[in-house]
């Protein structure tokens, strides 16, 4: 791959990620953020173009497992352009840039091959798009729960002055409405896991089957608390961290384990 476009997608992401913490600090200024936006939508499209240059090698898919963490950032970049016009939520934009930045510098720094199938059935193709948006939505969550949480602290000890109680009870509705959305496509992505893929329990699956129903089950969980035991504030956040991270566990790490490891 041509380094000037990863490159200059990273820095696409660092200069959005400087103008939000611009927006962040000076609030009462009004700094527009829609110009920062703009910067996001140039890093995403150099992010676009990345991939589709990653992806390729040898006549081949590579979804190696970085390839995957990059194309997940990349959608969660897309989708949070939708709500970033928001002055109040500049410091999630910080965190998704940061992120994002990473992703694309991880496949030129772990370089790593691992060939797909071109012919698959239907279900197969259904089982890995809904496992991408799961992951997408879930991290969106994450990302929502994380910010909420720093929030809660900082507004119980009185530390901000320009955030009111509303708007954490509006970024707590689009956390739990972005968990509901990542807990349904991961049920479809199980569903039809144990559809398509042949051994769902094989030894080199059982351990992601196993660490994605759980995540799945405490996502579950949670929904559960908010809905029904109306349950609110960081007992939320925490759930929620606990979910992903099951999450994370069961696909990154134990693929960064098996790719990078045990075949060295």
């Amino acid at each position: 791959m041509q380094l000037w476009l990863p490159l200059f997608t990273i820095f696409a992401y660092i200069a959005a990620a400087a103008g939000f913490v611009r927006v962040y600090r000076k609030p009462l200024r009004r700094i527009n953020p829609l110009w920062v936006l703009g910067i996001l939508v140039c890093a995403c499209q150099g992010h676009a173009l990345s991939l589709i240059v990653s992806l390729q090698a040898n006549g081949h898919l590579n979804l190696s497992i970085f390839n995957m963490v990059s194309v997940n950032a990349w959608f969660v970049a897309c989708i949070s352009v939708f709500w970033l016009w928001r002055a109040s939520m500049a410091l999630g934009g910080v965190v998704i840039c940061l992120v994002s930045a990473v992703a694309v510098a991880l496949p030129l720094v772990f370089v790593s091959d691992k060939p797909f199938a071109p012919h698959l059935s239907p279900g197969m193709w259904w089982h890995i798009l809904t496992s991408i948006a799961a992951w997408t939505f879930i991290s969106l969550a994450f990302l929502h729960a994380a910010l909420y949480g720093w929030l809660f602290r900082r507004l119980k000890r009185k530390q901000l002055k320009d955030i009111s109680v509303s708007s954490l009870v509006s970024l707590e509705r689009v956390m739990m409405l972005q968990a509901v959305a990542g807990f349904i496509l991961l049920a479809i992505a199980l569903l039809t896991g144990w559809m398509f893929v042949d051994d769902l329990f094989a030894q080199h699956l059982v351990h992601k089957t196993v660490l994605t129903l759980l995540a799945w089950l405490a996502l579950g969980w949670m929904l559960f608390s908010y809905y029904i035991r109306e349950q609110r504030g960081l007992t939320l956040v925490l759930e929620m961290c606990a979910a992903f991270i099951l999450l994370l566990t069961g696909y990154v790490l134990s693929n960064v384990i098996l790719q990078f490891i045990l075949n060295h």
